[in-house]
């Protein structure tokens, strides 16, 4: 293998929608599952970031919507039910098409180890 060098770094700026998303609803579902289990456990793989990395993790998680955003009306209220706390590889998994719900991504998680 060749060690190649490629030009990165470049600013660009781009215009283009994305749909807001709010912070205080995804720190209340971590202070939520906190206070019931006191862990912020993937969803999906049950992995720990506190567990794994110690103080610098407490507290980290990711939130996925289960209801997408990009197929909502504008300004629709979202539940606390609504989001699953999720790990970011799990979260990029949840993305990738064809989509998938939590549970199915979980039990394709848990058939691949054994479980």
């Amino acid at each position: 293998m060749t060690d190649v060098s490629v030009a990165e770094g470049r600013e660009l700026v781009r215009l283009h929608r994305t749909r807001e998303r709010s912070r205080g609803l995804v720190a209340r579902k971590k202070q939520a599952v906190l206070s019931v289990s006191g862990q912020l456990l993937c969803e999906v793989c049950d992995f720990d970031f506190a567990a794994s990395y110690g103080p610098r993790g407490d507290g980290f998680a990711e939130c996925h919507h289960t209801h997408p955003i990009s197929q909502s009306a504008p300004e629709r209220r979202t539940r606390l039910s609504e989001l699953a706390v999720v790990c970011a590889n799990c979260h990029r998994m949840l993305h990738r098409r064809p989509w998938v719900s939590v549970m199915e991504l979980r039990a394709l998680v848990l058939s691949r180890r054994g479980g």
